[in-house]
């Protein structure tokens, strides 16, 4: 008797509410497929890159290191760098480090790269204030400058001009794809 009884509440329940059980289905189809487009939607992401370059020729040695941040992936031509950033410099020129308005006086820039390699470079960008008033950075990533490409950073105030500098243009500087890759997700490994 009891074993009807539940086989009775069973069936009333099977019976008694189709039209819910139907937006129940209809529910779970919407959310696979809203969860189907999720995975398989591009993420957008910006590609950053470090570069480095060392003096050779100017009276300030050492190393100026930066990060570029681009819109594209790796791969994009003629691209502007929507910030830069000068992070590191040798020690005349650090009391004005981190330096990352440097948009302020922009003359070139342009990047190309290909799978998250560097292929062309220009940047000739100025940034001006600080202090003394008169502080101005000028940085080069291969910049044609007197018939040689330069890769450059220069200081010029009231005291001198400070120059790192190089002029073996784009292999003079060394640019690493720091953007960090998101690992595959186990629906795309299946």
């Amino acid at each position: 008797m009891r074993h009807t009884q539940i086989q009775g509440v069973s069936a009333r329940l099977r019976l008694g509410c189709p039209e819910k059980a139907g937006k129940m289905r209809k529910s779970l189809w919407i959310m696979l497929a809203v969860l189907l487009v999720a995975i398989g939607a591009p993420i957008a992401h910006a590609d950053t890159f470090s570069f480095s370059f060392s003096n050779t020729i100017g009276n300030t040695p050492g190393i100026v290191t930066g990060t570029l941040t681009f819109t594209g992936t790796g791969t994009f031509t003629g691209q502007a760098a929507t910030a830069i950033t000068l992070t590191s410099a040798p020690s005349a020129f650090t009391s004005q480090l981190p330096i990352s308005d440097f948009l302020n006086l922009e003359f070139l820039n342009s990047f190309s790269a290909v799978d998250g390699v560097m292929t062309a470079a220009s940047l000739d960008i100025v940034w001006v204030g600080g202090s003394p008033s008169a502080f101005s950075d000028t940085l080069f990533l291969n910049v044609n400058l007197a018939g040689s490409p330069v890769n450059l950073l220069e200081n010029a105030t009231g005291g001198g001009t400070l120059r790192t500098e190089n002029n073996a243009g784009l292999a003079g500087v060394t640019f690493t794809d720091t953007t960090l890759v998101p690992e595959p997700s186990s629906v795309a490994l299946a």
